[in-house]
């Protein structure tokens, strides 16, 4: 007979059923852990420079300040958070070198994107999975498109990922034993959480509350909690305010805007953003995701009807945080929504998501093994089915025709096709409906014919074959076509380079002018591209339609008026999608150059 989910809380101790744990499941495990580290390197292989010009410079530059090294930056559009910056500040006391460092955060990113197998797994034990088994599975989740294509950037996706993980696990052990070591791990994790990005406030709130509410009546442990989400919270918040104006000329307050959106809340614009991110667990993740969360909504059942009388268990916790999370990203884009920015994936945004869906994925996949109550496997059919229905036929016909997408918003469902880049007449609604609503049989199928042996091999090897090869489908198909031309891009900053290593006294400055950009504003991507390849040296930044430049180098557009009205002569231009160019002024450096046969 298959072994049900419990409703009642788990303790590792008392947890039986599954597959034994034989020499062969342990060399499979050993097999997808290998798997998983070499996915992970060889989609990040080619990241050599930066292609998002906000996020990833952002916590590179955050970290160069951090260090104490050179000027600090003077960036366009959004700062971001320095828990994972504060990891890259070694680098640059060892590399001093802008690339260098941020090969190293893709490396890092790299790490994490593999090291998250280990909370999961033991997450996945806990559920009930025999441990080799458990490892399969986590390598699984490590493999799927949502997380794995995120190892090709510098971004801190991975490391949250890997600190919500672990958190997870750290509550279930702080709920199998209080105690203020526990309580003082969880909440600093929780915290450290928000510190990184503040899509997790919801995670430090939630499970401060929790260890307060578990240990209402051990004040040591209570106060251990509180204790430690404060001494990581607040001088990482206080050190971000600080950092911030340093570097951001018109410093982008986003608690202020998050504060906005949420006043000016859409009520219509929410329940769309509400329904498509509802879709999105489901179908991103090959309905594990879903499994997951219907699975922890009746752990959180269970723990509240307890025979002991109503009981706040991890679960709980799980449960309330994965809300809060999914709250904010729905709030986050119903504004746009319902001011019809021409935006395909708002409709089912998933990035602020993927970093919790993956330890939701890791429950569904255990849940898939071990078998579900037949009240749990028939709300999870019926989730799926509905959300299915719900989205098709009142989420996708609001769907802008024409419009643009970011691979990085939508990371779970690039395996399939999108308009502009695979030519696609519309984002691929109906097949990974479909894809979802196969796995959902399948799942049920392995339920009813599969004997318990058998399931957990079965089961988490089938799901580490399909993440596999959907993740690898996602980096082939959308990844490298969507970012390969930012590779080729930018190369006048060797042009720049190799001016000034001639010539270091020179001064250089930046022309925002006329530069058409066409991501995070007007004058976002060039300026800080520029920013960040010549840190940490100082790199002022002028507009030319307002004041004639105060340097004897300019990085400005080709066609400059101003600069030709002065008598400045091209040095060098810039290669790729962006209009750069390299200018020198009347004076000694021009002559100097001229003489040298280096000018147009």
């Amino acid at each position: 007979m298959p072994v049900a989910v419990s409703a009642e809380p788990v303790r590792a101790t008392r947890i039986t059923g599954g597959a034994p744990a034989t020499r062969a499941a342990w060399a499979a495990a050993a097999v997808a852990v290998v798997v998983a580290t070499a996915a992970n390197i060889w989609v990040a292989w080619g990241s050599t420079i930066p292609v998002f010009y906000t996020d990833e410079v952002g916590y590179v530059a955050n970290a160069q300040l951090l260090s104490g090294i050179g000027a600090p930056r003077d960036f366009s559009a959004s700062s971001y958070y320095l828990g994972w910056s504060v990891l890259l500040v070694p680098f640059w006391w060892i590399l001093q070198d802008p690339e260098h460092v941020y090969r190293a955060a893709v490396a890092g990113s790299v790490a994490c994107g593999v090291l998250v197998i280990w909370p999961l797994a033991a997450l996945g034990r806990r559920l009930g999975m025999a441990m080799p088994w458990a490892i399969v599975a986590a390598a699984a989740v490590s493999v799927a498109p949502g997380h794995l294509v995120m190892s090709n950037f510098g971004l801190a996706e991975n490391f949250i990922t890997l600190l919500v993980a672990t958190a997870a696990i750290l509550a279930v052990r702080f709920a199998e034993s209080p105690s203020a070591i526990r309580a003082a791990l969880l909440a600093a994790t929780g915290a450290y959480l928000v510190v990184t990005h503040a899509r997790t406030a919801p995670v430090v709130l939630v499970t401060v509350l929790w260890i307060v509410v578990v240990a209402r009546r051990r004040w040591r442990v209570s106060l251990a909690g509180v204790a430690a989400a404060a001494a990581v919270a607040v001088p990482g918040f206080l050190a971000y305010n600080a950092l911030v104006p340093q570097m951001y000329s018109a410093a982008s307050n986003r608690e202020e805007r998050g504060l906005t959106r949420l006043l000016q809340l859409d009520p219509l614009g929410a329940l769309t953003a509400f329904v498509g991110q509802s879709w999105y667990v489901f179908a991103a993740w090959y309905a594990v995701g879903l499994l997951g969360l219907v699975v922890v909504v009746a752990l959180a059942i269970g723990e509240w009807r307890g025979r002991r009388g109503p009981r706040i268990g991890p679960a709980t916790w799980g449960l309330a945080a994965f809300a809060g999370v999914l709250a904010f990203s729905v709030i986050w884009v119903a504004t746009p929504i319902a001011r019809d920015d021409p935006r395909f994936d708002l409709y089912a945004y998933g990035r602020y998501l993927d970093v919790a869906l993956a330890v939701l994925a890791m429950v569904g996949i255990a849940a898939a093994v071990r078998s579900a109550r037949r009240a749990t496997a028939l709300a999870f059919g019926a989730a799926a089915l509905g959300i299915t229905a719900l989205f098709l036929l009142v989420v996708r016909p609001q769907v802008p025709r024409e419009g643009w997408w970011g691979p990085n918003s939508v990371p779970g469902l690039i395996q399939w096709s999108w308009p502009n880049i695979h030519g696609a007449s519309e984002p691929p609604w109906i097949v990974a409906s479909l894809a979802g609503l196969a796995a959902v049989l399948l799942i049920a199928l392995s339920w009813l014919l599969l004997p318990a042996r058998r399931r957990a091999a079965v089961v988490a090897s089938g799901m580490l074959l399909v993440m596999l090869a959907s993740g690898i489908a996602a980096e082939v198909r959308t990844i490298r076509p969507s970012f390969d031309p930012w590779y080729t891009s930018f190369t006048l900053r060797h042009d720049v380079e190799r001016t000034l290593e001639a010539h270091p006294d020179a001064s250089l400055s930046f022309d925002r002018r006329n530069l058409s950009d066409t991501l995070g504003g007007v004058d976002t991507v060039s300026r800080n591209a520029y920013q960040f390849f010549l840190s940490p040296r100082a790199l002022p930044v002028f507009d030319s339609d307002d004041e004639a430049p105060e340097s004897e180098l300019v990085i400005s557009r080709g066609d400059w008026p101003l600069g030709e009205e002065l008598g400045a002569r091209v040095v060098a231009r810039d290669t790729g999608m962006f209009d750069n160019t390299l200018w020198v002024m009347p004076g000694d450096l021009q002559d100097e150059l001229e003489a040298a046969g280096e000018l147009e």
